[in-house]
């Protein structure tokens, strides 16, 4: 099945003026705002010590993208972040692929847990017309499965940013990045999900380290220099989180999308696509 490309135009508004307006969207009544950005460790009050292997069900909205060929296998090259039981966001550059991955190959396989591997088609995939792979600006994308995924507690949706959330400084703040990409510059692939905090740094940084302009509708994240941290090939179109406090809740907010960064990867910061910048497109594209 080839899934189908919706290009879009996009219009950009000031964040700060429209969060009203994005606040009352009619289709915010589609979100599972009742259980977005929860965990079972957040529910259960597990500690998540050291190490930079995620436990299971840690990011239960991190889903794996890939491409599939009749008689061939399915070849996996991208994440993406799942937001309501239909729908995935990942990155522009990750738009051709047409399968969506659940659950994690290296866990046991528990069918009273529903957390075996299971795999939905993608209907069809909203892009804008701006994104260009060549500058990898609004690298962004919304993508629509065939049929919806049934949520546990090791699948379950990240929360998109609403009210402050959307127009707030994090400039300074940590965000949670994980992902199934290469853990070295050999093309070492891990056995599970892994995951480690970055900084969200000033947008100079990466405009010195790759000599380009930033727009408002991206992210500097990580370390200057060479740190050993950082996401790598193979993590694009994942989702970065940050844990907020809205109504008295902790949740897990989807805050940015894993774009690009140099091809040596811990060598420099990465530039990430912000969430906050495209809700409103989210939203009214959300369909059922």
């Amino acid at each position: 099945m080839i899934p189908i490309i919706v290009i879009v135009a996009v219009v950009f508004l000031n964040l700060g003026n429209c969060n009203y307006t994005i606040d009352y969207h009619p289709n915010w009544q589609y979100m599972p705002n009742d259980i977005c950005g929860t965990t079972i460790y957040d529910r259960h009050n597990y500690r998540i010590i050291g190490g930079k292997e995620a436990k299971v069900a840690q990011y239960p909205w991190l889903v794996k993208l890939g491409i599939k060929i009749t008689f061939l296998p399915l070849f996996i090259n991208c994440a993406a972040t799942l937001i309501t039981e239909n729908h995935v966001v990942t990155a522009g550059h990750c738009q051709l692929n047409n399968v969506v991955q659940i659950g994690e190959e290296h866990q046991e396989c528990v069918s009273e847990r529903n957390y075996c591997l299971k795999y939905k088609l993608i209907e069809t995939t909203v892009v804008f017309n701006t994104y260009d792979q060549v500058s990898m600006k609004y690298d962004i994308a919304l993508m629509r499965l065939a049929e919806p995924v049934r949520f546990t507690d090791f699948l379950l949706p990240a929360c998109l940013p609403r009210r402050h959330l959307l127009y707030e400084n994090l400039l300074g703040r940590h965000v949670d990045v994980a992902g199934w990409g290469y853990i070295d510059n050999q093309g070492r692939l891990p056995n599970s999900l892994m995951h480690i905090q970055l900084p969200i740094i000033k947008k100079q940084r990466c405009e010195e380290a790759y000599q380009k302009k930033l727009i408002s509708s991206q992210l500097c994240i990580g370390n200057v220099g060479n740190s050993g941290r950082d996401s790598c090939a193979g993590d694009s179109g994942g989702g970065i989180t940050m844990r907020r406090v809205l109504d008295g809740e902790t949740r897990h907010y989807l805050v940015g999308i894993v774009s690009h960064g140099f091809t040596k990867c811990a060598t420099g910061p990465a530039i990430y696509t912000s969430v906050a910048h495209y809700v409103k497109m989210i939203l009214d594209h959300i369909t059922y």
